[in-house]
């Protein structure tokens, strides 16, 4: 009888529903901090009028060159050259924008959509233009393909 109980309650752990992940849609306005790298900033977010909320955010969708544990030199490279373009875009004190906010998978960091102000006064997707510039990929979960050129299954750069 106690197998069959442990056996039901199992069964209630394993059938029990999934919470979906939850989303906040913003947008919520940030003043950045710091840039980490090419792929997080670090951010005081405006939560609501008087409340701020200092954390990193990675941005969402893509796939950048690794600064910190890099595979081979011309990821290094790549990762210093992508951060450097990311300085340039946004800086401290500037305000960005979030969008579709959601933990992410380490403590302490969330994942969002990143969105600046371009010097003519168009909103900017950050993530995207790291993607049109050849600083990052587009990145879902998965495998994610190498940086390293003598990894590169596809012969290009």
């Amino acid at each position: 009888m106690k197998r069959v109980a442990a056996g039901l309650a199992l069964l209630m752990v394993v059938a029990a529903p999934v919470a979906a992940k939850e989303i906040y849609p913003g947008p919520y306005r940030a003043e950045v901090v710091k840039v980490i790298d090419s792929d997080t900033i670090r951010a005081r977010v405006h939560i609501w009028p008087g409340m701020t909320v200092e954390t990193s955010v990675r941005l969402f969708g893509v796939d950048t060159p690794e600064k910190f544990r890099p595979q081979c030199p011309q990821e290094k490279a790549l990762a210093m050259k992508a951060t450097a373009f990311v300085r340039e875009l946004v800086r401290p004190g500037d305000m960005i924008r979030l969008r579709a906010v959601q933990n992410g998978k380490y403590a302490g960091r969330v994942v969002a959509q990143v969105y600046f102000t371009n010097v003519s006064g168009d909103e900017v997707r950050l993530g995207r233009m790291l993607i049109d510039h050849g600083f990052a990929r587009p990145y879902f979960g998965g495998t994610k393909s190498s940086w390293c050129k003598e990894d590169r299954k596809d012969g290009h750069d």
